[in-house]
């Protein structure tokens, strides 16, 4: 058994190499955190290749057969829009103040048999594959005799969205696009409102 002075000799010994040991991890550690580079986040997010609008257009009559062509993706998507109307100066580019109204400042012909409306965005019923164009929107768009301001016209902007049409949320129990946009897929892949 250890008598007491080994004991009063071996404490100074054994707290002097805990304190080497902790000095020389301290000093590996902030060796290595101040000299080893910055690693940035490579990672970035797909991008699908952007929808497209197409249309007949005569500048100073009537859109006509607005439709959105999607790109090249691959797999086939569904597709909402958003049909944005103003009064532009062609000059100056810059837009009025008082939004047009439809019926009032223009009439607006829409394909409700294929595209429907929910909370501003007209989606396209059925899914649109790779490189092909949904139905035709906008049948037709024309602002209405005397109602458009001086140095104005109506300008009318299709700002599309795509979403895969395959596909789960990560739980796997409900289609992507239900999650994403809160609307159905019927038993025909197509979408509903409800």
């Amino acid at each position: 058994m250890p008598t007491q002075s080994k004991r009063k000799r071996i404490l100074p010994v054994f707290l002097a190499v805990l304190f080497v040991i902790a000095v020389t991890v301290a000093t590996v550690y902030a060796y290595l955190k101040t000299s080893t580079p910055a690693v940035e986040n490579t990672f970035s997010a797909a991008q699908d290749p952007e929808a497209t609008i197409t249309e007949s257009f005569d500048p100073n009559t009537e859109k006509k057969n607005v439709a959105v062509k999607v790109g090249d993706t691959g797999y086939s998507v569904y597709v909402r829009a958003v049909i944005v109307v103003t009064w532009k100066n062609a000059e100056n580019g810059d837009v009025l103040a008082i939004k047009p109204v439809a019926g009032t400042d223009y009439e607006i012909s829409l394909n409700d048999s294929e595209w429907f409306e929910k909370d501003g965005f007209y989606y396209h019923k059925a899914a649109v594959e790779s490189g092909d164009s949904t139905a035709v929107l906008i049948n037709s768009c024309a602002p209405i005799d005397g109602k458009t301001p001086a140095g104005y016209g109506l300008n009318v902007e299709i700002v599309a969205q795509t979403i895969q049409a395959a596909g789960k949320t990560d739980a796997g129990d409900i289609p992507a696009v239900t999650k994403a946009w809160k609307v159905k897929v019927d038993s025909n892949g197509k979408l509903t409102k409800e």
